[in-house]
């Protein structure tokens, strides 16, 4: 009789496990956590910590799937509760925290989503965390810069580099940099930005300001035939270039 009983508890949460995933393929999710919640419980009592591991980890994977659903809907809000559900199980669920981070950035809620990549880095995610990390900060800059805040521009657009090559981040922080008078910041950023008229112009501007009359030259002869700055630039050229 106690072998049977042992047997049935060996068995039992396994079933349970099985009936779980099978939920899940049926996308019953709310089916298959009741049943790994059961499996967890019947197995830690029973004193069997593999198969309760089991059941946690398919019930995380599970919650994170349901998550990874909603997200692909555009259903942030919603995907962010199956995220959170996958972390209570599992904190150092490196996928959980990603996907809870790109939920949040698309919600606005910049600081929760780089608290979330920033620990999905030391997760077993850091190249995707990093990534975004640099989308998240290079959306911050851009958003501190059109409300005129020009040191969160500069800032931010800093913080992004930090995480990985971005050309939207030096123009953003090389524009700033201009407005803030921080002339070899300005060059550093908008030497590395795509070019275009307005960053050659600020160029021109920044080495100017800077001391460096030749290389200011250099960049107002490449804006001198500009519809809007062409003008302006020749009468630098005409000033600085001996």
């Amino acid at each position: 009789g106690a072998q049977i009983v042992n047997d049935c508890k060996g068995i039992i949460p396994k079933i349970m496990i099985k009936l779980g995933k099978e939920a899940a393929v049926a996308k019953d999710f709310d089916g298959a956590a009741t049943n790994l919640k059961n499996a967890i419980a019947k197995a830690t009592e029973w004193g069997d910590a593999a198969t309760a591991a089991d059941a946690k980890e398919t019930l995380v994977l599970i919650y994170i799937q349901e998550g990874n659903g909603l997200l692909n809907e555009k259903k942030f809000a919603e995907a962010v509760a199956e995220y959170e559900k996958a972390l209570a199980e599992d904190a150092e669920n490196g996928m959980a925290n990603l996907r809870l981070g790109m939920c949040k950035a698309q919600l606005g809620e910049a600081d929760a989503a780089i608290a979330a990549f920033e620990k999905a880095m030391v997760q077993g995610q850091e190249a995707n965390a990093k990534k975004q990390l640099v989308n998240v900060y290079v959306k911050v800059a851009n958003n501190a810069l059109k409300a005129k805040n020009l040191q969160g521009a500069f800032d931010n657009a800093k913080k992004a580099l930090e995480y990985g090559e971005n050309p939207n981040a030096y123009m953003i922080g090389g524009t700033a940099a201009v407005s803030l008078k921080k002339w070899n910041d300005a060059i550093e950023l908008l030497s590395k930005a795509k070019p275009n008229a307005n960053v050659n112009y600020n160029l021109a501007r920044s080495y100017e300001a800077a001391g460096n009359g030749a290389k200011a030259c250099e960049f107002y002869k490449l804006i001198a035939n500009d519809a809007k700055l062409g003008e302006f630039a020749k009468a630098k050229v005409t000033a600085l270039c001996k």
